[in-house]
């Protein structure tokens, strides 16, 4: 098998795991991000255009909610901080 091959295996099962019911959506998001990435850089890889876009998209929508999770946070904590 080539490697490319194990690469998009990989970038596969992470995705899986990314999507096994838990209660931190932050956690889900960021494993689904690392699966994104690997995914862009298999489509790369084989120059599978579908493959990448798609995946870039993902990965940039999942950084833009981490960061939008943890400004919220960060708000919430300097909140309570004052209170």
């Amino acid at each position: 098998m080539p490697v490319a091959e194990y690469v998009g295996l990989l970038a596969s099962i992470i995705i899986l795991i990314s999507f096994i019911p838990k209660n931190n959506l932050l956690l889900t998001r960021i494993i689904n991000s690392v699966g994104a990435a690997i995914f862009v850089i298999y489509g790369i890889w084989i120059n599978a255009w579908s493959v990448w876009i798609l995946n870039s998209f993902c990965f940039i929508l999942n950084i833009t909610y981490i960061i939008i999770y943890i400004i919220k946070k960060n708000k919430m904590e300097k909140k309570n901080d004052n209170d």
